[in-house]
């Protein structure tokens, strides 16, 4: 005559964890569980006992759907920024960066990217971009959604990727009658260059561009206005010197000319700077010969002036050309005249 069973239960080989999720009937023979939890997916064996002895049931397969839990994004390859841009991870064009989007979920959730609104991968937790350009700044947000739980979650990171300045830098100067406006542009970086500007012990910050205004009586004989410009991904400046036109070369102050030929007087300043408004304009060339001016309209004499220099033809030289040849040369700052004495030399060729 045989007796009445006992029974006991196993998860997966072992014995049932020890958790108030977990009841079992007077004689152990039903076992409830609530709630039900993720991790209670296992077999489950029924082992019935007596005297005489035992025996098992099949396992119970018992799976539990579940996610995705919130998604968190890893970012590999870049840094956090600093504080003027929190949050966001910063890199270099040219830098690796990869994306990780990291959840919980059964059965494996699907994963979608999206660059700011347009997606740009599915079915992968990763997304690697592997040479990052400015126009991969952005909002890269993951979304993960489980078909069976139909839960969708999302998590976002901003990614900024700076880019160098679009042009070079840039100084130029405007006149104001009493006062030069000092300028100074480097512009088409992200983030902005940081300016410095300087000139005498005249120093003004800027962002960008930048500009400075000092009058003319603060000025010395001869200043240099520099600009510093700094960027995180390189630096550079520029400069213009402040000083009435100054002679770099050209002709000669004495000069011999041979019967009927041709010859040109010519000058040309350093890059000392060329005020005018607006902007930076040529200083101004006025030629003349014995104090009487030379307007190069009469064919005899040919003006051709630029930004630095000019020059003057005295085509087919005569004895009756022979004199004192002087430029004037004015621009902000004040004027500087240039003379020349041509004489005719009979034994030239």
């Amino acid at each position: 005559m045989g007796s009445f069973p006992t029974y006991s239960w196993a998860l997966d080989g072992h014995p049932l964890p020890v958790t108030p999720r977990y009841t079992l009937s007077a004689d152990n023979s039903t076992l409830t569980i609530s709630p039900v939890h993720r991790s209670d997916s296992g077999g489950f064996i029924c082992t019935a006992s007596n005297l005489v002895g035992s025996d098992s049931s099949k396992p119970v397969k018992l799976v539990i759907t579940y996610g995705p839990d919130p998604p968190t994004v890893e970012v590999i390859g870049l840094e956090l920024c600093d504080s003027f841009f929190p949050g966001q991870y910063c890199g270099k064009e040219g830098d690796l960066m990869t994306l990780n989007c990291q959840t919980k979920c059964f059965p494996e959730c699907n994963y979608r990217w999206t660059h700011n609104t347009t997606v740009i991968a599915g079915n992968t937790s990763q997304l690697p971009i592997e040479s990052l350009t400015f126009y991969n700044s952005g909002d890269y947000t993951c979304n993960v959604k489980n078909d069976y739980t139909t839960i969708s979650r999302t998590e976002k990171v901003s990614i900024l990727v700076y880019r160098a300045p679009t042009q070079q830098i840039t100084c130029g100067a405007a006149d104001k009658g009493t006062a030069l406006v000092l300028m100074c542009s480097w512009a088409g970086g992200v983030p902005d260059s940081v300016l410095q500007l300087k000139v005498g012990q005249t120093i003004v910050n800027a962002t960008n561009e930048g500009n400075v205004t000092i009058t003319k009586d603060q000025l010395s004989s001869r200043e240099i206005f520099t600009c510093v410009g700094r960027h995180v991904i390189s630096d550079s400046q520029c400069s213009i010197v402040i000083d009435k036109p100054q002679r770099a070369s050209g002709s000669e102050p004495q000069v011999e000319v041979g019967k009927e030929a041709d010859v040109t007087l010519d000058v040309s300043l350093t890059d000392t700077v060329r005020v005018s408004d607006p902007g930076l304009l040529p200083a101004h060339f006025t030629w003349s010969k014995e104090d009487n001016s030379i307007t190069g309209s009469d064919g005899k004499f040919i003006i051709t002036s630029g930004l630095t220099f000019s020059k003057l033809l005295i085509s087919k030289f005569q004895a009756t050309d022979q004199g004192t040849y002087q430029c004037r040369v004015t621009n902000a700052m004040g004027e500087n005249f240039f003379q020349f004495d041509v004489t005719s030399n009979p034994f030239m060729p």
